[in-house]
């Protein structure tokens, strides 16, 4: 076999599946990283690649799809919903209702221009934005690098978009739903006004009556949470029900949650006040917020020591600084493969 023409790719979709095999274990964020610089390599190991991914799902192994909207809408009328609030199910829409709110939402129009963190500092600066006129309704709301946006929802909470985020905004019968597609949000949710508050971020649900919390999500597959005020119950497809208090974290990937941690309530949408502080927080992940902020699109790559635990306070205008100053601590390099985004990844080579 060896000596075939085919052998080479033969040994190439093995190496991948060796590859899915080791990854498996890893975050979302380093997998699909890791499995991105092996694509890039040729194209033949994108080829290898792809193969190997369809071997792995025949045998049941690969990560399942993210949730569609309609799934995570009907997810939300499930049993385990109503154990989780200790109170009754609404009435459901059925399948009907659900399918029109899916359709409302994949065709959702754009809100005019986001405003400026400056402008928008009180609700009162945001009369000028478009919500529903009416059931069903849904409006995306984006902001842009250095920008920031107050939202008045309309069963009485509000939520502050931070810079570079993107959230959908839908009504549904007795409910107000909100999908935190990208970046980050505050959301501050007022006492019970009669209609319930859903937030929606990777394949997690958020219920949180009179609370104030921040979600934070790069990827379709998860969410990062913190608490600052109440108890904020989280469901994900494929875990039970988390409940943080006040000062508490969870990070979800692929519905599954993480313990309950503790968390800086100093730090939880520091962004806020133009900071971002962290506190005994991986390395990884500081990496992909500080991503966020950066002048130049920037993504993460292979980092050997992302367990590495970090405690630092950056201005968000200061990202590109905040990622020399990690570069240089964790011996780290930041390189330009083309012109889309720079890559921030580990110095190959021992440590000095």
């Amino acid at each position: 076999m060896s000596g075939s023409p085919g052998a080479p790719q033969e040994d190439l979709v093995e190496a991948a599946l060796l590859l899915l095999m080791r990854v498996q274990d890893d975050s979302v964020v380093v997998r699909s990283e890791t499995l991105a610089r092996w694509s890039e390599r040729s194209p033949a190991h994108a080829e290898a690649l792809a193969e190997a991914r369809a071997e792995w799902a025949l045998v049941g192994q690969a990560t399942p799809p993210p949730l569609t909207r309609l799934e995570r809408v009907a997810l939300a009328r499930q049993s385990a919903w109503a154990s989780a609030m200790d109170h009754p199910v609404p009435a459901g829409l059925g399948f009907c209702g659900l399918l029109a709110l899916a359709l409302v939402l994949l065709a959702s129009p754009d809100v005019e221009g986001p405003v400026s963190s400056q402008v928008a500092s009180t609700p009162a600066a945001s009369s000028g934005q478009v919500m529903p006129a009416q059931a069903g309704d849904a409006v995306r709301y984006r902001t842009g690098r250095g920008e920031q946006r107050y939202i008045a929802l309309p069963e009485g909470s509000s939520l502050w978009l931070n810079w570079n985020s993107e959230v959908l905004v839908a009504e549904l019968e007795n409910e107000v739903h909100v999908d935190v597609l990208l970046g980050d949000a505050l959301f501050s949710v007022s006492e019970g006004t009669g209609r319930q508050l859903v937030v929606h971020a990777g394949e997690t649900l958020a219920y949180a009556p009179q609370t104030q919390f921040a979600v934070h999500s790069h990827s379709p597959q998860d969410a990062f949470f913190q608490v600052k005020e109440g108890v904020v119950t989280l469901i994900g497809a494929a875990a039970k029900p988390v409940r943080l208090a006040a000062a508490e974290q969870a990070y979800f990937e692929n519905g599954a949650g993480s313990a309950p941690r503790p968390a800086s309530p100093v730090s939880i949408a520091a962004w806020r006040d133009g900071k971002l502080i962290f506190d005994q927080r991986p390395l990884i992940e500081v990496l992909y917020e500080l991503a966020h902020y950066t002048e130049q699109p920037l993504r993460v790559g292979e980092v050997i020591d992302g367990g590495d635990r970090v405690s630092a306070t950056f201005n968000l205008a200061d990202a590109d600084l905040a990622l020399l100053e990690l570069a240089d601590q964790y011996r780290l390099e930041v390189y330009h493969p083309g012109a889309e985004a720079a890559v921030v990844r580990s110095i190959s080579g021992p440590r000095l």
